[in-house]
């Protein structure tokens, strides 16, 4: 995670990136799972996606 946050400073994103990433994190846990960067996701197998997408369609609305 520490690198998405120097790459979002170098792109420009101002000083809130690392703040942004700590949510990101936050969801994450709350759904059950350990924060995975978009790009390590698709990198792995295809069943974890899958989970995630499902946690989602399982949570609540939020409206």
């Amino acid at each position: 995670m520490q690198v998405a946050i120097w790459e979002a400073r170098l792109a420009g994103i101002d000083g809130r990136a690392e703040e942004m990433f700590d949510r990101l994190r936050e969801v994450a846990e709350r759904r059950g799972f350990a924060y995975i960067e978009a790009g390590d996701l698709a990198r792995g197998p295809i069943s974890e996606i899958l989970t995630r997408v499902a946690a989602i369609n399982d949570s609540p609305s939020v409206e």
